[in-house]
């Protein structure tokens, strides 16, 4: 008999190595040295260099290709595959994560999904590779530019978006949310929340043009962004209706997006709006307060509460019911409270407005008393 140690492993085994010793590796990388951010020059010439037709810079990229691969594949090692880090461990990594984008991090990773992209369009149209570095199969590569993305989004989960430049964050926001749609609820709901978090302020860029460089636009314009955060909503999992409905609502107070979506487009406007006013009524208080976030920002334009009091019987009637629900429930959380009360002074503006002008309309009368007297017990 063959002593253990020479005996073959069982098929698909691979030795990890020592992880201690891994990580330590991989936070010195990160920590101690400019290593990515001298891979991010080598990566910017070498993207540049594929797109001549010259044998003699092919042979160049092909060569030091693997060595961009290899810091795309530690960082991921890094920030995604913690699953055998100790709690003490994972925070430490974790804490790194500023300083993998101070070095270039998400540029490693951006242009390293846009590698793979191109190859599989070569595969695709059965074009040969500009590199000979992908002796590899197509499920691999789709399965490293998930996880390249995966990476991405973990990295923006926590870290203000104001920190990174505008360019950068316009790439990370529509790579990753292909993520929405992926099989993993785990990957989706860490595209959610990264995308949530961009949303979170406005980066308009100083120009002429402002209005149409902002990131939120560029998402909503994508014809992705809106629908595929809303298409969260309807999962059986908490977690992603939160998720999904909290970036809707980052939406929300967007000039561009509101008049879009919401006005110019009734039809999208009034679906919209029903989808907010249901899980107002909610009793997870996470998805409850993203939704009546979203309809306290719409509700502060004149023409979106215009549509909520045209359509009283569809929207005002829930909207009271949720009020009282809160009431009589003994509800004592603030958040839900504030944005409640926010949503309904809004209505109450509008009404006092449209009064000014006609003074006999008795609905409008009506139901501007409703609106206060919820307001009243609410306070």
């Amino acid at each position: 008999t063959f002593t253990r140690y020479t005996r073959n492993e069982r098929n698909g085994h691979y030795d990890r190595g020592d992880e201690i010793l891994a990580n330590t590796y991989r936070k010195l990388m990160i920590e101690k040295s400019n290593i990515i951010s001298f891979m991010y020059i080598i990566l910017e010439k070498n993207i540049s260099n594929n797109n001549i037709n010259d044998n003699n810079n092919k042979n160049t990229t092909s060569s030091s290709l693997p060595f961009i691969f290899n810091i795309a594949n530690n960082i991921v090692d890094l920030i995604v595959n913690t699953e055998d880090l100790n709690e003490k461990n994972s925070k430490e990594i974790l804490s790194l994560r500023g300083k993998i984008i101070q070095k270039g991090g998400l540029k490693c990773l951006l242009d390293s999904i846009t590698i793979i992209d191109n190859e599989l369009l070569n595969l695709k149209s059965n074009k040969s590779s500009s590199t000979n570095i992908f002796s590899i199969n197509k499920k691999y590569l789709i399965d490293r530019s998930r996880e390249y993305k995966q990476a991405i989004s973990k990295l923006l989960i926590y870290i203000s978006p104001t920190l990174i430049s505008y360019k950068l964050l316009v790439e990370c926001a529509i790579k990753i949310q292909s993520l929405l749609e992926d099989e993993h609820e785990l990957l989706q709901y860490e595209s959610a929340l990264a995308i949530t978090n961009i949303l979170s302020k406005s980066f308009d860029k100083i120009s002429q043009d402002s209005e149409n460089d902002s990131i939120s636009i560029r998402i909503y314009n994508s014809g992705l962004g809106w629908s595929l955060l809303k298409s969260l909503c309807f999962t059986d999992n908490n977690l992603l209706r939160a998720a999904g409905l909290e970036g809707l609502c980052n939406f929300c107070n967007k000039d561009y997006v509101v008049l879009n979506h919401f006005i110019s487009s009734k039809s999208n406007g009034i679906e919209d709006l029903k989808l907010f006013i249901a899980f107002s009524q909610e009793q997870d208080n996470r998805i409850q307060i993203a939704a009546l976030g979203a309809l306290a920002m719409l509700s502060s334009y004149s023409d979106v509460s215009k549509i909520i009091i045209d359509n009283w019987n569809q929207f005002g009637i829930q909207l009271i019911q949720v009020s009282e629900d809160f009431y009589n429930n003994n509800n004592n959380n603030l958040e839900v409270k504030e944005r409640l009360v926010f949503c309904l002074n809004n209505l109450l503006l509008y009404i006092s407005s449209q009064n000014n002008n006609n003074n006999n309309n008795q609905v409008l009368l009506n139901i501007h008393k409703s609106i206060q007297d919820c307001i009243i017990f609410l306070e």
